[in-house]
């Protein structure tokens, strides 16, 4: 049942991310066009000028609203399926609210990774057609990759890739934590999730700042400042964060599961 529920959470989804993804996509080719009209034909014409900065700025705010967009998709998801009317539908289904919660977190995570490509593609998509662009970066990359190598840095590497693969999923977690259990509280369900939020945000600050002096109490000025790749303490400091996001994880998780089960109040 929930790969049923994961398919028709995509179906749901789609058509919203599509037409966004289309049209910075669409502003993204027109921007390509104008950039290379205005180097192969030499013009240093001011309307010229004006539409590939007006297009340039344009294409920006595409790449912001692409990231603010997707968060603000599966969020605005979550909460018109499990917190709205159609929540009377959702919770009619033979399917429990565990399942409910990781079809909607492993969805919502896939559209994350799928904007963050899509970004990289339409950056890329800007610099078709310049060898020595993407000469130069293919020339950076393997340097990269052999300093990486040369200086054993790769279970580093890895260790900040799995902390950015856990925030994401945090960041999921806390969204449908801090709507499910400001739904419970309040009678304005939004005001309710942005106080929910400041209060998981000073409890997280305030635990975190006790976790890192109990730890590194005698490393507390690198742990604060000036803390290189290479450093002993780096390494624990990741450990660390790593472990931190996913209690915040796994607490967020129970806190929706308790409010969805518990303290439902759909409108």
């Amino acid at each position: 049942m929930l790969g049923k529920l994961i398919k028709n959470e995509f179906k749901a989804t789609a058509r919203t991310f599509g037409v966004m993804y289309l049209i910075v996509f669409i502003i993204t080719v027109v921007l390509k066009i104008f950039v290379e009209i205005e180097n192969a034909f030499h013009i240093d014409n001011v309307v010229v000028n004006i539409l590939v900065g007006v297009t340039n700025t344009v294409f920006i705010f595409g790449i912001i609203g692409v990231v603010i967009g997707t968060v603000i998709l599966i969020l605005k998801r979550f909460y018109d399926s499990m917190l709205k009317r159609e929540g009377y539908l959702s919770f009619t289904l033979p399917v429990s609210v565990g399942q409910h919660i990781a079809s909607k977190s492993i969805v919502s995570y896939v559209w994350i990774i799928a904007s963050f490509v899509f970004i990289i593609a339409i950056v890329a998509t800007l610099f078709i057609g310049n060898l020595a662009a993407f000469v130069g970066m293919r020339n950076e990359l393997i340097y990269l990759i052999k300093e990486i190598s040369r200086q054993n840095l790769w279970k580093y590497i890895i260790m900040i890739a799995v902390l950015m693969m856990l925030a994401i999923y945090t960041y999921i977690a806390m969204g449908y934590a801090c709507f499910s259990v400001g739904q419970a509280w309040t009678g304005n369900r939004i005001a309710g999730a942005i106080a929910t939020y400041i209060v998981f945000k000073i409890i997280i600050e305030i635990v975190s700042a006790i976790g890192v002096y109990l730890l590194f109490n005698n490393n507390m000025n690198a742990t604060l400042e000036n803390v290189g790749i290479g450093d002993a303490i780096f390494q624990p400091i990741l450990i660390f964060a790593i472990v931190q996001q996913v209690v915040i994880a796994i607490l967020s998780t129970i806190a929706t599961y308790y409010a969805l089960s518990r303290k439902l109040n759909l409108e």
